[in-house]
């Protein structure tokens, strides 16, 4: 199972990243609910997503400064709650 989490996370950051940015432009929708829509679209375990999120800087960061501006993040600041 970790290498099918690792080869669907580098083959797909860039797929991931246009079209959770896509799901967010679109609305009324912020980073965190986009990147729960695009699990859901495309049947993702919570595995893979955090595989994708870890291995996209852009919205690995988008993540942690709507988790921060929204008082989501556990431990001050050190890790995200995913």
């Amino acid at each position: 199972m970790g290498e099918k989490v690792e080869e669907y996370s580098f083959s797909n950051s860039e797929q991931f990243a246009n079209e959770v940015l896509k799901i967010v432009g679109n609305g009324d929708t912020d980073i965190l609910d986009a990147v729960l829509v695009y699990a859901e679209r495309h049947e993702l375990e919570g595995e893979i997503l955090a595989g994708l999120v870890k291995g996209n800087k852009l919205i690995r960061d988008k993540l942690e400064a709507h988790c921060e501006q929204t008082g989501q993040v556990i431990g001050g600041g050190a890790r995200l709650p995913v």
